[in-house]
C-alpha cells in the first residue's frame, strides 16, 4: 500500500505554517500601518521582523524586501532581542530557498545574541533549526545529538509546550532515519504532553499510525488513525483528515480487512476529488487498484490502476511535455518574425542610402556584416540543438531495440516463475510505498539484499518487466518525481541542486544527463518553459 513518509512531515510543517498564516493575516494591515506612523526605529525594526515572518510563508520577495529594510535599522541600534528574531527567520528564508550554509552561518549570529543577553527560549529555537538544517544536509547524528543537547533547558524552561515539540521533533528525526523503537519512544512521550482534540494531539498520533504501520502493528495503526481522523475532522483540517483515514484504509488491508480498505480508500477519493487534492487522488486511486486486485476483482483493479497511472504519469509529465512542445512552436514562429523584421530594417537602409551614398552604403555594408554573423550564429546553433535532438531519438530507438532482445540472455536462468512474481510483488511495493529510488545511496546489489535475493535475479525481473536496466529503472522515477517539483510552486525556492538532491541524484551533471534522456530537455528549460505557460495560463484567465 502507498504511504509516504516525507509526505507526513511536510504536513505538519505546511498545517503549522497555515495556522501561523491565519493568526498573521489578521494583522498584516496594521502592521504595515505602524510603519507609515510616527515611530522609533526600535518599533520599526520589531515591525518590519513580524512582516518579513508573515511573508515567508507566502511571498519570498516580500519577505527579502522586509529583511532588507528590516538590517538597515539593525545598523543604527543596539543588539537586543529583535535581533534574534531577524537573524532566526532569514535563517528560515535561506532554508527555504535551499541555501544551507547561508542558514547555519546566519542562525549563528542569532546564538551568539541569545547567550549574550540570556534569551533562553529564543536559544531553544535556533538550536531546533540549526538540527533542521543539519537534517536536511543528511547529517543525521549531527541532529540527534543536537536535539539531545536541548533537554537540560527543556528541563529548566518547564513549560509543556516544549516537551511536546523536543520529544516530536526526536520522534520525526528518529523515523526519518527508520530507527523506528526509538522514534515510538519520543512520540509516545510527546503524546503525554498534549492534550485531547486538540491539533497538537493529532499531529502525535498521525505518525503513532505511520509509525505502527511500519512496525507492522496494524491494530495500533488503525487505532491511532482514528484518534487523529476524529480530531481532524473537528478541526477542518483536511490534509490531516485525508492522511489519517489513508492509514485507516491501508491498516485494514494489511488486517485482510479488503471491504473496510475500500470504504476508507473510496471517501479519500471522494474528498480528494472534491478539494482537488491530487496528492491524496493519487493515492487513493492506487490504493483501491491493490485492493480491488487482492479481492480477485480484476475488472475494477485495472480501472483504477489506469486512473491512477493517467493522474500519476500523465498530469505532471506528459500533459507538460505537450505545452513544452506547443511553447517550442510558439519560438519558431517568434523568431520567424524576427527575421522579417530584420528584412524591413534592411529596407529602411537602403533608403537611407539614397539620400547619402557614401554614409549610407557603409552602414548598410556594416550592418549587413553583422546581421550575416548574428544568423550565421544562430543558425549554428539550431542545427546544433536539432542534431542533438535527432541524435537522442535515434539513442532512445536503439535503447528500446536493445531492452527488448535483452530477454534472450536470460532464456538459460534458473529463476523460477514463481520467484519471479514475488521479487515483482517486493519491487513494486519498495518502489510505490517506500519510493526508494529518492535514496541516494541505493543499488541493485542493496534492493536485491532487501528481496533476500540477488543482483542478477532482480536485474533479470526488471528487463522482464520493464524492459530496462535497473539505473534506467530508478533514474526513470526520479526524472518524473523531479518534473513534478519543478512545476509545484511549493518547491519555486530550491536551487536545481537541491531539487536534484532531494530525488536521490548525487550530483548536477548526473541530474542532467538523465532528465535529458528521459524528457528531451534540460531541467532548466523544462522549468522556465513552465513557469512561462503557468504566467500565461494565469494571464488567459484573468
Amino acid at each position: 500500500m502507498k504511504i509516504r513518509k516525507a509526505a507526513k512531515i511536510l504536513l505538519i510543517v505546511i498545517t503549522l505554517n497555515f495556522i501561523t498564516s491565519l493568526m498573521y493575516g489578521q494583522r498584516v494591515d496594521s502592521l504595515k500601518m505602524v510603519l507609515n506612523s510616527v515611530c522609533t526605529d526600535t518599533i520599526r525594526l520589531n515591525t518590519l521582523v513580524q512582516l518579513a515572518d508573515y511573508y515567508l510563508e507566502s511571498n519570498m520577495d516580500s519577505a527579502k524586501k522586509y529583511f532588507d529594510k528590516g538590517e538597515k535599522y539593525m545598523n543604527s541600534l543596539q543588539p537586543n532581542e529583535a535581533f534574534t528574531h531577524y537573524y532566526h527567520l532569514k535563517a528560515d528564508y535561506f532554508i527555504k530557498l535551499g541555501n544551507f550554509s547561508a542558514a547555519q552561518k546566519t542562525l549563528l549570529k542569532s546564538l551568539r545574541l541569545d547567550d549574550s543577553l540570556g534569551l533562553e527560549q529564543n536559544y531553544y529555537s535556533d538550536r531546533d533549526l540549526l538540527a533542521v538544517i543539519q537534517m536536511y544536509l543528511g547529517n543525521n547524528k549531527k541532529t540527534i545529538s543536537i536535539r539531545k543537547s536541548l533537554f537540560p533547558l527543556v528541563k529548566k524552561l518547564d513549560k509543556d509546550k516544549f516537551y511536546y515539540k523536543y520529544f516530536l521533533n526526536l520522534g520525526v528525526t528518529y523515523s526519518h532515519i527508520r530507527q523506528f523503537d526509538s522514534a515510538r519512544y519520543y512520540f509516545q512521550h510527546a503524546y503525554a504532553y498534549t492534550m485531547p482534540n486538540t491539533f497538537h494531539r493529532a499531529i502525535v498520533v498521525v505518525n503513532l499510525a505511520f509509525l505502527n504501520y511500519n512496525l507492522k502493528q496494524f491494530h495500533k495503526t488503525i487505532q491511532y488513525a482514528k484518534e487523529a481522523a476524529s480530531i481532524a475532522k473537528k478541526l477542518h483540517i483536511d490534509d490531516l483528515y485525508l492522511e489519517a483515514i489513508t492509514d485507516l484504509s491501508i491498516g485494514n488491508y494489511e488486517l485482510r480487512r479488503y471491504d473496510q480498505a475500500i470504504v476508507y480508500a473510496t471517501r479519500v477519493m471522494e474528498i480528494a476529488k472534491q478539494k482537488r487534492l491530487n496528492l491524496q487522488l493519487d493515492n487513493a486511486y492506487e490504493n483501491l487498484a491493490m485492493v480491488y486486485e487482492r479481492k480477485r476483482d480484476y475488472k475494477l483493479a485495472l480501472e483504477f490502476e489506469k486512473k491512477y497511472v493517467h493522474l500519476h504519469d500523465s498530469l505532471f509529465h506528459q500533459k507538460m511535455a505537450k505545452q513544452i512542445n506547443e511553447l517550442e512552436i510558439k519560438y519558431e514562429t517568434e523568431k520567424k518574425d524576427k527575421d522579417i523584421a530584420l528584412k524591413q530594417n534592411k529596407i529602411r537602409i537602403k533608403n537611407i542610402e539614397l539620400l547619402s551614398l557614401l554614409i549610407g552604403f557603409l552602414f548598410l555594408t556594416l550592418a549587413a556584416v553583422l546581421i550575416l554573423r548574428l544568423y550565421r550564429k544562430r543558425n549554428k546553433a539550431y542545427i546544433a540543438l536539432v542534431q542533438k535532438q535527432m541524435e537522442s531519438m535515434a539513442n532512445r530507438a536503439l535503447n528500446d531495440k536493445t531492452e527488448k532482445n535483452s530477454n534472450d540472455k536470460y532464456s538459460a536462468s534458473s529463476l523460477s516463475d514463481k520467484r519471479k512474481i514475488s521479487i515483482k510483488k517486493q519491487l513494486d511495493k519498495a518502489i510505490q510505498r517506500d519510493r526508494v529510488y529518492l535514496q541516494s545511496d541505493i543499488n541493485i546489489g542493496r534492493l536485491a539484499q532487501r528481496f533476500n535475493s540477488n543482483s542478477k535475479y532482480l536485474s533479470q525481473v526488471i528487463h522482464e518487466n520493464y524492459g530496462e536496466s535497473f539505473n534506467d529503472f530508478i533514474n526513470r522515477r526520479r526524472v518524473n518525481e523531479a518534473s513534478r517539483l519543478l512545476v509545484d510552486p511549493a518547491y519555486s525556492h530550491i536551487s536545481l541542486e537541491g531539487i536534484a538532491g532531494m530525488v536521490g541524484f548525487g550530483s548536477k551533471s548526473t541530474f542532467n544527463a538523465a532528465f535529458k534522456k528521459f524528457t528531451g530537455v534540460t531541467p532548466s528549460f523544462f522549468m522556465n518553459a513552465a513557469k512561462t505557460i503557468s504566467e500565461k495560463e494565469d494571464a488567459g484567465g484573468q
